[in-house]
Formats: structure tokens, sequence, C-alpha cells
């Protein structure tokens, strides 16, 4: 057990500096530009009429501002460099990591499990980090918003209308809530299995498809059709422990690299 828990702590400190940089970032970027969309509400003050006043409440909503990809852009752009770091950890035959694990006599299930485990808690945290940041700014919101903007359901409504937020938190869409934890475990597993088929002098082209696919359909407003998502990551699971767990170290030897 002390071996497997060397294992996970190596890949724990392999990469921790590094997402926590990336969370600072992604905090940096959101609170930013959403000051500077702050900056330019209007000020309802200078209305002269009902109809101007509408006109001005259309534009400068919250879920406008949501809409301008404040908060999409920068997370989807977290998450692909999450990917892309985690990944890359042993990865390489020479590297440190890679180095370590062969000295510490452990196969190389376990310790593509402990590699999973620890990339869904970088994946886990990245959520509860942009979910905090979206509590944040909606409620800057509704401080700083001229108060004919706001409402009580102002940050209600956010979340149920607002794509990105809608998935970050689908409260009673248990469909949703299924499909988003399927999405992480099969993500986690996929940057698992990079470095895995990597030291084996292999592509993992499952990893890739996986993180392109997830950047793409993360994001769904309230009604998508989430079915299309189960029927393409429930066989990548499959066929990830099918790539770990069904062949033995000789079977990749004779397999070779045309796989």
């Amino acid at each position: 057990m002390r071996k497997q828990l060397a294992v996970l702590f190596l890949f724990v400190r392999s990469s921790i500096l590094w997402m926590l940089l990336l969370f600072l970032l992604l905090a940096a970027a959101e609170i930013g530009w959403f000051s500077v969309l702050l900056r330019g509400l209007p000020d309802f003050s200078g209305a002269v009429d009902e109809t101007q006043a509408y006109e001005l409440f259309q534009n400068a909503g919250l879920e406008q501002l949501l809409a301008s990809g404040v908060m999409k852009y920068p997370m989807l752009a977290a998450l692909a460099l999450a990917c892309v770091q985690l990944m890359r950890v042993g990865s390489e035959k020479d590297a440190r990591v890679g180095y370590t694990l062969r000295r510490l006599l452990v196969s190389e299930q376990t310790v593509f499990v402990w590699q999973w485990v620890c990339n869904a808690a970088f994946f886990f945290l990245l959520w509860v980090v942009q979910l905090a940041l979206a509590f944040g700014l909606c409620t800057w919101y509704t401080r700083a918003a001229d108060p004919l903007l706001v409402s009580e359901q102002t940050v209600f409504l956010a979340f149920v209308r607002d794509d990105l937020l809608h998935s970050l938190l689908p409260l009673g869409d248990v469909l949703l809530w299924v499909r988003n934890a399927l999405f992480f475990l099969v993500l986690s597993g996929a940057c698992a299995l990079c470095p895995y088929r990597r030291r084996r002098g292999f592509y993992a082209w499952a990893t890739y498809a996986c993180a392109a696919y997830f950047l793409f359909r993360f994001p769904v407003g309230l009604g998508a059709l989430v079915a299309v998502d189960f029927l393409f990551f429930t066989p990548l699971l499959l066929y990830i422990c099918y790539l770990v767990w069904s062949r033995d170290e000789n079977g990749w030897r004779e397999e070779g690299r045309a796989s």
C-alpha cells in the first residue's frame, strides 16, 4: 500500500503547482473580463421613458453579460490546458516521473488507476473553482448593477438559462448530473491513458477524441438532448478499460507500434 500511495503522491506533486497556477489565471481572466463588462453597464437615470429603459435593460442584464463568453471561454481554455498537463505527466520513458515509477516496481495497471484518481480530483477542483467564481461574479453583478436590472430571481434564472452555468450546476436535471459525472470520469481516464500508452511508444487517439468532444459538448442548455453523449462516452470508457486490462506486457510488445 505504501508504494501505491507513493504513486499517487508522485502524480499529485507533479501537477499541483501547475494546476494552482491555472486556477489563479482562470480567476484573474474571468474577474478582469467581468469587471470591464460591469463598467459598461448603462445609467438608467438618463432614460427618458420606459421604452428607452427597456432597451437598456435588454442589453445589460446578467444573462446578456454571460452570453459574451466571460466565463465560458476562460473555462474551456482552462479545461484544455488541464488536459494537456495531465496527459503530459509520466508520458515519456526518460522523464523523472517515468524513472520513479519504474523504481517503485508497481504494475502499470495500478499506476494507471492512481493517475486516473489523481486526474479526477484535479478536474473536480476545477469544477469547484469555476462554480465558486460563477456564484461570486453573479453576486457581484447583483450588487453593482442598477436596481432595475436585479431581482430576487436574477442569479437563479441565470443558472437555469445560461448554458455554461446550467451545465456546471444542473439543479433538478438528474440526467445532466449523471452525464457530467460520466464526462469527467471518462476524461480523467482518457488523460491517464495517454501517458500509459506513450510509455509503450503508442499514441492515445482515444484521449484526443475524448478531450475534443468534451470541449465541444460540455456547455449545454436546458432541455438539451444528452443521450448522444452517453452513446459516445460509454463505449469510450469500455475501450479505455479494454486497452489497459485486456493485454499483458508481452501482448503489447507483440502488437508493436502499429496500434
